[in-house]
């Protein structure tokens, strides 16, 4: 039973973690992980991916905002040959 309602589910909860200030995120956190839990693997599969382009978003933010010309030029060339090979 559970596991046919997980996906929309975890679209309304992941929706109202990202809305609720970040001290009072724990019970959200834990429902979270509860439903990934009795999902099938393929939305919990496609929730960790989100989760995981979110997080590099926020950390590439972070990089740039505070060393915005010393780490420009060296990320940019890493994200190159990265994608080159």
């Amino acid at each position: 039973m559970l596991r046919q309602h997980a996906r929309a589910w975890l679209s309304a909860l992941c929706g109202a973690f990202a809305a609720t200030a970040s001290a009072e995120r724990g019970p959200l956190a834990a429902a979270i992980t509860a439903y990934a839990a009795v999902a099938d693997a393929e939305t919990a599969a496609q929730y960790f991916r989100i989760a995981i382009q979110k997080l590099i978003k926020v950390c590439v933010h972070v990089i740039f905002s505070h060393h915005p010309q010393q780490h420009a030029a060296h990320c940019h060339s890493n994200f190159q040959v990265g994608i080159l090979t």
